[in-house]
């Protein structure tokens, strides 16, 4: 990919009584993207549906510091007319997600933030999102800030089952 800086990755997959998985991507040893996930199954177990969707499980992935510039560069189509280039964006992303439970009983936080974000000469901002689901419940907290003091939150709540018995009860 065009404007990508190597990176390394390790994945290290564990399997017995239980599956463990492990991934770590970095750059110049600096990390850029850790996960390590856990199902208290062997793979016998995971084979029965029922089974699968009561045993406990957990993951946890951190993401970044990530230059959006990098990421821009990285995902930016090769052939795009230089009249139609959308603005040069600077900021850091930095993100956390932490799954546990069961599917009969999930449960979800997902934080991510992005510090330094602007464009071309706009002045930087920060923006940050917090989304968690836990007892079938949804809340989503957003945070806009800008330089000059301006400021936007918007929160939100949902009551929506996602639980392995719900969905497949609406997929029926």
């Amino acid at each position: 990919m065009q404007g990508v800086k190597p990176l390394d990755a390790l994945i290290r997959v564990q399997l017995g009584d239980e599956l463990h998985v492990d991934v770590r991507a970095e750059r110049d040893r600096e990390s850029i993207f850790t996960a390590k996930a856990h199902v208290r199954a062997n793979p016998r177990q995971l084979q029965d549906t029922n089974r699968l969707a009561q045993t406990p499980l957990s993951l946890e992935a951190n993401l970044g510091p990530l230059s959006l510039s990098e990421l821009q560069a990285a995902t930016q189509p090769t052939d795009v007319d230089p009249a139609q280039t959308p603005p040069k964006i600077r900021g850091t992303l930095l993100g956390r997600l932490a799954l546990s439970g069961t599917l009969h009983d999930p449960q979800l936080v997902l934080r991510t933030r992005v510090d330094g974000l602007g464009a071309a000469s706009t002045p930087d901002g920060h923006v940050a999102v917090h989304f968690e689901y836990r007892n079938s419940k949804e809340t989503l907290d957003l945070l806009l800030k800008s330089q000059n003091k301006g400021e936007l939150h918007a929160a939100a709540t949902a009551r929506v089952d996602l639980s392995y018995p719900a969905v497949i009860r609406t997929v029926r």
